[in-house]
């Protein structure tokens, strides 16, 4: 297990006139080292940077971005390079820095003509949708220099922001640059035709036309390969607490021990959502978002064959929204009910995966992968060469940095810093804004979502590679990998519960090595949604003995807790009126031999309510 501080490879920037170039090996300012001109490693990283009281003007874009962290290097702080404070280097931190080869990643240019086709267009993809942002912000002419875009993998990653032109930037512009890409081959003939198409309709300026047109070639270019998903999951209640305010789907039990299941929503979705800590009731409402989300996906889904054409990421991400709304109303709408305010409020956050398998004018369904999220719950991509990050956390901290107040080295000494923003079940649904993002898979890697009781302390940044890299090389399951993770966070942090759902996506037809694989023609039926009543016990990973009942798809709340009674109780109320109702009617037709049977019901019974234990 690591416990050093990993290196910090910062990108040197003047914010006035250019500073006189340093040797490599130069010490700067008593703490960077010079690797060469502009980049310098901080060895004594975990010490706070020089901040100025007034941020110059020149690290503002990279502020108001920080929710596009995954492309665009932040601030780190600054340096002075003389006693008066006047000629400022300012710091870049999370750039596209290979810490293998101790330099930059290669340019877009430079990976362009070996690329796959399928990378290709993601990666102009992913520069066509950090258009607009950076245009907002003055700096969308650093999407106009290969050699400023820089490539790991699958992800367009920015070496720094220019404001060299602050005025908007028409799509034409960008259409020329992509007009040189094209012409340093590597294209077929058909594809290259489509995309010189694509760069003439840029000329118009109509980004919604150019948008649609690249999102269907892309999704028609990623159909062409294979696509296999193999889903672990794992829980606990940590070594400090005896009940699980975590809940995720699929569990173990959802899986099957045959590699077969029911359920039509496996494998396409992977969720978690955490019952805030010190919020009383957070096991309750992680629960009630868990399963109305699955409800409102599995309605999603089965609507996919009637659709006559291919559904927009924007359309998509719109009804995610309302799903995750949807279940924000319910547990706001309770908390009302009962009276809970400030931190009597229950509340959950939610990381949630969602394969969509849409196949409208597709040789195979399409490769899409949508993450959604609200609060600090996590999704990672991890392949042989790198871990990254795809979530960014609605914090305090991170709030500051959006809004330009302070730079996150700043930020994150605050008492509150950790705190949330936002999460389901604090506020009207009107005031939520839950992040969704389309992501394509078109390499082999495994997808982790993670409650903070793992990602906590730079848990799986420090540790990844140990942990990780034995079920990319098929030693291991990826249920034995989230076990594993499961026992790292328990021994590195132990401080919370902790849930772990991994995904591993394999673009080969190799059979992978486990049990748990499900090709993408897996059927979207409601076999699943019966009327029949069957328990589903979750000891054996949470340690609780609490038995759920899941009728079709609804979950019936544990009856020992007395907040879970109180939510049911208008329930109890309306099937004993229809008890007696029933029993009328019986009477009235059988009247002359009117025979009382003691019967089993399958319908829950309350029991002697206990005190529901806060969270801590």
């Amino acid at each position: 297990m690591s416990e050093t501080e990993p290196n910090r490879y910062l990108w040197a920037i003047p914010t006035g006139e250019p500073f006189d170039q340093k040797a490599p090996g130069t010490l700067v300012a008593g703490r960077y080292n010079v690797i060469n001109s502009s980049i310098w490693e901080d060895t004594t990283p975990e010490q706070v940077p020089f901040i100025p009281e007034f941020l110059p003007e020149i690290s503002h874009p990279y502020m108001r971005l920080y929710p596009q962290r995954l492309h665009i290097p932040q601030v780190f702080g600054f340096c002075q390079l003389d006693p008066r404070g006047t000629n400022l280097v300012m710091l870049l931190d999370q750039i596209p820095f290979d810490l293998k080869e101790k330099n930059l990643y290669p340019s877009l240019k430079t990976k362009w003509k070996k690329a796959t086709p399928i990378r290709k267009l993601y990666w102009l993809w992913q520069i066509l949708n950090l258009w607009e942002p950076l245009n907002r912000q003055g700096v969308a002419s650093s999407l106009l220099d290969p050699d400023n875009l820089r490539i790991q993998g699958w992800r367009i990653w920015l070496k720094e922001l220019s404001t060299s032109s602050p005025n908007l930037i028409g799509l034409e512009q960008l259409g020329r640059v992509w007009q040189d890409l094209l012409e340093h081959g590597g294209l077929s003939e058909p594809l290259l035709t489509q995309l010189s198409e694509l760069v003439k309709q840029m000329q118009t300026g109509d980004s919604v036309t150019v948008t649609t047109a690249l999102n269907s070639i892309l999704l028609q270019q990623a159909a062409q390969s294979p696509l296999s998903l193999e889903v672990g999951a794992a829980t606990d209640t940590g070594p400090r607490y005896d009940h699980n305010e975590d809940t995720c789907y699929p569990l173990p039990d959802d899986l099957g021990d045959t590699g077969t299941t029911d359920s039509p929503l496996i494998p396409y979705l992977t969720l978690i959502c955490d019952g805030i800590g010190g919020h009383e009731g957070g096991e309750i409402a992680s629960q009630l978002a868990v399963q109305t989300v699955k409800q409102n996906i599995l309605s999603f889904l089965n609507e996919l064959p009637s659709q006559s054409h291919l559904l927009l990421p924007e359309q998509v991400i719109d009804r995610l929204k309302d799903c995750i709304k949807e279940a924000n109303q319910l547990i706001t709408t309770e908390n009302d009910g009962q009276g809970r305010s400030a931190r009597q409020r229950m509340g959950s956050t939610l990381v949630m995966g969602l394969q969509f398998p849409q196949n409208v004018g597709l040789t195979s369904p399409s490769h899409e992968l949508y993450l959604a999220h609200v609060g600090d719950s996590r999704a990672y991509w991890m392949t042989h060469d790198y871990c990254q990050l795809l979530t960014v956390d609605d914090d305090v901290a991170g709030r500051e940095v959006r809004l330009a107040r302070a730079l996150l080295q700043e930020s994150s000494q605050r008492p509150d810093a950790n705190a949330l923003t936002q999460a389901l079940g604090t506020r009207d649904s009107e005031y939520l804004r839950p992040t969704v993002q389309r992501f394509i898979i078109e390499e082999d890697g495994l997808l982790l979502l993670c409650s903070d009781g793992l990602s906590d302390n730079d848990c799986i940044e420090r540790n990844w590679q140990e942990y990780i890299m034995p079920v990319l090389e098929g030693k291991i399951s990826v249920l034995e990998a989230a076990k594993s993770l499961v026992d790292l966070a328990n021994e590195y942090n132990g401080h919370d519960n902790v849930s772990v759902l991994l995904t591993r996506c394999s673009m080969t037809t190799q059979q992978l090595p486990s049990k748990e694989i499900y090709p993408l023609t897996h059927p979207l039926t409601t076999t699943a949604l019966t009327t029949h009543v069957s328990p589903i016990t979750g000891s054996s990973l949470t340690g609780e003995n609490s038995i759920f009942f899941q009728s079709g798809d609804t979950l019936l709340l544990p009856k020992t807790r007395q907040s879970f009674v109180q939510f049911f109780k208008p329930l109890v109320w309306g099937l004993g009126v229809l008890g007696v109702v029933f029993l009328l009617f019986i009477f009235l037709i059988n009247k002359p031999e009117l025979k009382i049977h003691e019967s089993n019901s399958s319908s829950p019974t309350t029991a002697t309510p206990n005190a529901y234990p806060g969270n801590n």
